[in-house]
């Protein structure tokens, strides 16, 4: 009995010649200045700007309280966190190819 049965050949795939845009942001002079400005200051993860945005995403939001994370995970592991999820919880994630949802569960405490 062959252990490894034989795969079919496919044709190889041939090589895009230009590169499939997923999405197509306008940067312009006032996005680069911005940029330019924060770099300058010295205010790369944290600082005025970061403030600004929290106040005006919680205003928008009409929330009580808005906190910028530099990632999905930070902020699924935040949301468990304010939702009171913790060690005594039970929880479950599906099946995914990436691990920050199902990471993000067990980093506060609950149990799988």
């Amino acid at each position: 009995m062959d252990r490894h049965p034989r795969r079919a050949v496919s044709a190889p795939v041939r090589r895009r010649e230009d590169f499939l845009i997923f999405g197509a942001p306008q940067i312009e002079d006032a996005e680069v200045d911005e940029v330019v400005g924060s770099m300058r200051a010295a205010w790369l993860g944290t600082g005025p700007k970061v403030a600004r945005f929290e106040d005006a995403f919680r205003s928008y939001r009409r929330a009580e309280h808005a906190v910028a994370v530099n990632s999905c995970t930070a902020a699924l592991h935040l949301s468990l966190l304010a939702a009171g999820i913790g060690a005594a919880t039970r929880s479950s994630a599906p099946p995914s190819r990436s691990a920050p949802p199902s990471t993000s569960s067990f980093t506060p405490g609950p149990r799988p």
